[in-house]
């Protein structure tokens, strides 16, 4: 029997101000991954053509997306007290302030994640080359 090729969802939580805290996925699978790198993009091919172009249209809708893919549970609540169920829209109705101190968690979570894997990437794997003010390439490598 081989290794498990599954993403299990184990989670970590990650204290925030004010007592707060968020969970977060200790790792995506593929198609959470892929929600992330597509969110925001609008990707152009042409018919029979290899390669694509994207360029990213709403680089805000990436960064929320990013949010609601990453986390599993919070603490924050509501003004009345009760609590709020994770979504796109719930991320986008927070305040500028808590947005960027659960963006900068995640940000630090996700470079701890990624440099315990930096050597298990895979060949071939369909990779996304940045390029803020202009157009990129999607190829297979």
């Amino acid at each position: 029997m081989g290794r498990n090729r599954f993403v299990e969802h184990k989670t970590k939580r990650i204290g925030i101000s004010d007592g707060d805290w968020i969970e977060v996925k200790e790792q995506l699978n593929i198609g959470e991954h892929l929600d992330v790198e597509g969110a925001g993009l609008e990707i152009k091919q042409a018919p029979g053509e290899r390669e694509a172009t994207y360029s990213v249209s709403n680089p805000g809708d990436a960064a929320i997306v990013r949010v609601a893919v990453w986390l599993t549970a919070w603490s924050l609540c509501d003004d009345k007290g009760d609590s709020v169920l994770i979504s796109r829209a719930a991320v986008s109705r927070l305040d500028e302030d808590t947005f960027g101190e659960i963006r900068r968690a995640l940000d630090k979570h996700v470079k701890a994640v990624s440099a315990l894997h930096s050597d298990d990437e895979p060949d071939g794997e369909l990779v996304l080359a940045e390029k803020p003010d202009t157009e990129a390439q999607v190829s297979k490598n």
